[in-house]
C-alpha cells in the first residue's frame, strides 16, 4: 500500500513536472494564457479559472484570462474589486482556499453580497462555492493571481492547494521568461533611443526588397539622412538635449513618410529611409521631411527652443548591378555633397 502511494505521488509529481516544463517554454505572451489554462485543466477540475496580472507600479490589476466552462468570458474592460479575494492574496502574498464561499468569505473579504454580485454571478443560475487563488510570485515581486472555482461546495483539498502552487511558481516564471523573450526581440530589431528599427532590421528589410521581383525593386530608393551640426548641439547643449533631438526627429520623420515606406536609425545621428516610388512623388516625401525637421522646435528649457535642420542624400535602389551596400553607398556619397553643399537640403544621386 506503502508503495502504491508512493507510486502515485512520483507520477502526479512528473505530471506535474511535465505541465510546468510545458507552461513555462511557451515564450508567446499572447497565447501563454491559454496554454496556462489548458495545461492546469489537465490536473486540476474547474468551472472557472482566472489568470490576473498586477502591475506592481500602478497598483492595477488586469484580468489576462477569464474562462467559465470552457467558453472565454471578456472581462477586459471590468475593474477587478479592490477589497476582494484577488487583492487580498496579492497584497498579503497568500493563498487562499476556501470550500463553502458563503460561510467562509468573512476572512478575507467585508462585503461578500457586493462581491459575490459583482464579480462571481456572471451567469444567473450558477456561482461559486468552492474556489482557491494563488499569488503568483518571482524573486519576491508578485507578479499576479491565479484562480480556480467550482459550482460545488467541497471541490478542493490540501492536496489540490499545494499543486496549484507549484503550478503558480512555473507560471511566474513562464511569464517573466515571456517578458523577457519580448524585451530581447524589441532591442533585436528597434533602437532603444528613439523606438525606429535599428541598423540590423532596416538591413533585413531592405534585404526582404531583393527577394522580391526586380520590378518591384526598382521603385524603391535608399535616402540617407544626417541632422546638421549635431557634434554642435552635444557639445553646447549636452547628450540628454542631443538624445531629444533624435528621439523628436524619429517620431517626425515616422509620421511624415508613407505607409510603406521604413525608416531606421543607421547610427549616431545618421538615419535610414527606404521610400516606396508612387507616381514619382518620393521627391515630395523626402522635401516634405526635410522641411518638417527644419521647422521642428526642440526645447531645451521653459521657453527656450532650438531649430535643427537634416542634409539628405538619395540613390535609386539598384538591385541588379549593385550589392546592397554599393547601393547604401552611393545615397551615402549623395549625402556627403548635400553637406558640401551648405547642407539643409536634399541631393540625388
Amino acid at each position: 500500500m506503502l508503495d502504491k502511494n508512493y507510486k502515485m505521488l512520483y507520477e502526479q509529481n512528473q505530471l506535474i513536472y511535465k505541465i510546468g516544463q510545458n507552461i513555462i517554454s511557451n515564450l508567446n505572451k499572447k497565447d501563454i494564457f491559454k496554454v496556462i489554462a489548458e495545461e492546469i485543466k489537465n490536473i486540476l477540475n474547474y468551472d472557472i479559472i482566472q489568470i490576473i496580472v498586477y502591475n506592481e507600479e500602478t497598483k492595477t490589476y488586469q484580468y489576462q484570462l477569464v474562462i467559465e466552462e470552457d467558453e472565454i468570458i471578456n472581462l477586459n474592460s471590468v475593474d477587478i474589486c479592490e477589497g476582494g479575494f484577488a487583492s487580498y492574496s496579492i497584497k498579503r502574498k497568500e493563498d487562499i482556499l476556501i470550500n463553502d464561499v458563503e460561510n467562509q468569505y468573512y476572512r478575507y473579504i467585508d462585503d461578500h453580497d457586493k462581491y459575490l454580485k459583482e464579480k462571481f454571478n456572471w451567469r444567473a443560475e450558477k456561482f461559486t462555492k468552492s474556489l482557491m487563488f494563488v499569488p503568483m510570485i518571482i524573486k519576491d515581486k508578485v507578479v499576479g493571481d491565479l484562480c480556480i472555482q467550482k459550482y460545488e461546495k467541497n471541490a478542493f483539498d490540501l492536496s489540490d492547494l499545494s499543486t496549484f502552487k507549484i503550478l503558480s511558481t512555473y507560471i511566474a516564471i513562464a511569464l517573466d521568461n515571456s517578458s523577457l523573450y519580448k524585451k530581447v526581440h524589441y532591442n533585436a530589431n528597434y533602437d532603444s533611443l528613439t523606438g525606429i528599427y535599428n541598423r540590423r532590421k532596416i538591413i533585413e528589410n531592405i534585404n526582404k526588397l531583393k527577394e522580391r521581383s526586380d520590378y518591384e525593386c526598382e521603385n524603391y530608393y535608399i535616402a540617407m539622412m544626417d541632422i546638421d551640426n549635431f557634434k554642435k548641439i552635444n557639445d553646447v547643449y549636452g547628450h540628454i538635449i542631443g538624445d531629444k533631438v533624435l528621439v523628436e526627429s524619429a517620431s517626425l520623420i515616422r509620421n511624415l513618410i508613407g505607409p510603406e515606406d521604413i525608416v531606421g536609425r543607421y547610427g549616431g545621428e545618421e538615419f535610414i529611409i527606404i521610400l516606396k516610388n508612387r507616381n514619382n512623388n518620393f521627391k515630395d516625401t523626402l522635401e516634405r521631411v526635410r522641411r518638417g525637421i527644419e521647422q521642428l522646435s526642440i526645447e531645451i528649457n521653459n521657453d527656450e527652443y532650438i531649430n535643427i535642420t537634416v542634409s539628405i542624400g538619395v540613390a535609386k535602389f539598384d538591385v541588379k548591378n549593385m550589392t546592397l551596400e554599393e547601393n547604401i553607398a552611393l545615397a551615402d556619397k549623395s549625402l556627403y555633397k548635400a553637406k558640401n553643399l551648405g547642407k539643409n537640403i536634399v541631393v540625388y544621386w
